[in-house]
C-alpha cells in the first residue's frame, strides 16, 4: 500500500468525525508520512499500523475528549445523556479496535517492570547474604583464632582482630539496610495513601459539581 493509498483509507476511516477534525487528523499524518524516506516506507508503515487501526485510535481519542468538555447551559437533560451515551460507545469501540496494537506494548511494559522489580529484589537479597556471609564468616575466624593462639599469640590476636571487624561491619551494614527498607516502604505507602486521599478528594467534588449541574438542569 503507497502512501497516497494509506492516506485515502484513512480518510474514509474517519468520515464520521467533523470535517475538523478529520482534516487536522489527515494534515498530522499526511505530513508524518513526508518526512519518512521512500526505502523505509515498508518498515514504517508495519510500524504505524493499518489505517483502520489508526482511525480507531483518532476516534477514541476524540470520543473522550469530547466527554470530558463542559456542557451547554442551555441543552437539554435528555440530549445530554443521549450525546454522553453516544461518545462512550464510539470511545469503547475505537479501544477494542485500537487492542490488536496497545495489548503487546501494555505486555512489554509488564514485562519491564516486572523485570526491574525482579532485578532490584534479587540485588537486596543479594546484599543481605553476603552480610550474613561476612557475620559468618567472622565466626569462622574466631575460631581460627582460638586455635592458633596455642601456636602463636600474635597470629591469633590479629585473626581475632579481623574476625570482630568483619563481624561489626555486617551487622552494622545490616542493620542500616533493614533501616533503610522499613524507611522506604514506609515512605511508599505514605505516598500511596496520599495519592488515595487526593483521589477520593477531587471525586467527591467532581460529586457535588454534577449534583449542582443537575440540580441547574432542573431548575431550567
Amino acid at each position: 500500500m503507497s502512501r497516497q493509498q494509506w492516506l485515502k483509507k484513512l480518510e474514509k476511516e474517519l468520515k464520521k468525525l467533523p470535517q475538523e477534525e478529520r482534516d487536522d487528523a489527515l494534515i498530522y499524518y499526511g505530513e508524518y508520512l513526508e518526512e519518512i524516506p521512500e526505502e523505509q516506507w515498508e518498515e514504517a508503515s508495519k510500524q504505524l499500523g493499518s489505517p483502520g487501526k489508526v482511525a480507531a485510535q483518532i476516534k477514541s481519542d476524540y470520543a473522550i475528549t469530547q466527554l470530558n468538555r463542559e456542557e451547554k447551559p442551555g441543552e437539554k437533560k435528555s440530549q445530554k445523556t443521549t450525546t454522553k451515551v453516544g461518545w462512550i460507545l464510539l470511545a469503547v469501540f475505537g479501544s477494542i479496535m485500537a487492542a490488536p496494537v496497545a495489548i503487546p506494548v501494555v505486555i512489554l511494559l509488564i514485562a519491564v517492570a516486572g523485570s526491574i522489580v525482579a532485578g532490584v529484589i534479587g540485588l537486596i537479597i543479594g546484599w543481605l547474604a553476603l552480610l550474613i556471609g561476612l557475620v559468618a564468616g567472622g565466626i569462622g575466624f574466631i575460631v581460627a583464632a582460638v586455635v592458633l593462639f596455642g601456636e602463636s599469640i600474635a597470629a591469633g590476636l590479629l585473626v581475632l582482630g579481623c574476625a570482630l571487624m568483619m563481624m561489626v561491619i555486617g551487622v552494622v551494614a545490616f542493620a542500616g539496610t533493614l533501616k533503610g527498607l522499613a524507611l522506604l516502604i514506609g515512605a511508599m505507602g505514605r505516598g500511596l495513601k496520599r495519592r488515595k486521599d487526593r483521589k477520593s478528594g477531587e471525586k467527591a467534588l467532581q460529586q457535588q459539581k454534577l449534583l449542582e449541574q443537575e440540580r441547574g438542569d432542573n431548575d431550567e
